[in-house]
């Protein structure tokens, strides 16, 4: 995935090769440069100050200039790297999902401010890494899950609000949290879509996506109602309450991320096309 600037400038990695490009609106390169010795694994973010971040397969976070100048690099060794990307606090803080597992905050210049190392329901480290990127709340919370589905909250100092973990065996999660009126909605390999209380975690509801979903994140409409895809090749919608409204059926498996605009989700879908429902 890419991201956009304020100016326009698009900013991509590419997964297969340690380069970084710089589009133009109109498409042209602006510029390009190589970094390190692997591909880029997220979505790059734009900081406020026009920093921009990539996060690499090897275990670096990024961070360049508008111009293509890298200002730093932070490493966490181990893991494969993980598609859970960086997330950029109102204080400008990073919160980084390292291929250790665990939650890096850092600072606009580089050095590590905290670590938090989410644990199993035995209390032991849930090491399975991060494939959600940080969601973040009006007072600076964070929200996201390990692969293993120990969903978990976090202080803006990095100390534990509290742990969900699903419910089901091997239900693991790569659907990053979207956050709206108090509550945390994602989806799982279980084939749920879940509602939590940002509050405590604790379950409001779940519902039926009749197969797994692998990181499509839902997406919250301004009527408050969800909507998210699976491999069963549909999408839902459904209601506040978890009550379903309809679901679309297409081609093939829903692994991208809906986005709504203009009272319509617009959505990707293995088979090649985008659709707009």
């Amino acid at each position: 995935a890419a991201a956009l600037a304020p100016d326009g400038t698009l900013y991509l990695g590419v997964f297969a090769e340690p380069t970084i490009y710089a589009l133009r609106p109109d498409g042209s390169i602006k510029w390009t440069t190589t970094a390190g010795s692997s591909g880029f694994t997220a979505a790059p973010a734009v900081a406020a100050d026009g920093t921009i971040y990539f996060k690499q397969n090897e275990g670096a976070l990024r961070a360049f200039n508008p111009d293509g100048t890298e200002q730093w690099s932070y490493t966490v060794s181990g893991g494969e790297g993980s598609y859970g990307g960086v997330a950029v606090g109102a204080d400008g803080t990073l919160y980084y999902p390292a291929n250790d597992g665990a939650i890096h905050a850092i600072s606009p210049t580089g050095e590590r401010r905290w670590i938090y190392q989410p644990k199993r329901e035995d209390g032991t480290i849930d090491g399975s890494e991060i494939y959600t990127s940080p969601a973040i709340d009006a007072q600076g919370n964070l929200y996201a899950s390990t692969l293993n589905g120990t969903v978990f909250s976090v202080t803006p100092s990095g100390a534990e609000r509290w742990l969900f973990h699903t419910p089901e065996a091997g239900e693991n999660v790569s659907s990053s949290l979207a956050l709206g009126e108090g509550r945390a909605y994602f989806a799982s390999y279980g084939g749920f879509l879940y509602a939590l209380d940002q509050t405590d975690g604790s379950q409001i509801w779940r519902s039926s996506i009749e197969a797994q979903a692998r990181a499509s994140s839902p997406a919250i409409a301004a009527d408050g109602s969800i909507i998210v895809g699976s491999y069963a090749n549909k999408l839902f919608h459904f209601k506040r309450d978890g009550e379903l409204i309809r679901r679309w059926s297409a081609g093939n498996w829903f692994r991208s991320s809906p986005v709504i605009a203009d009272g319509r989700a617009y959505v990707g879908n293995g088979d090649g096309r985008v659709y707009a429902f």
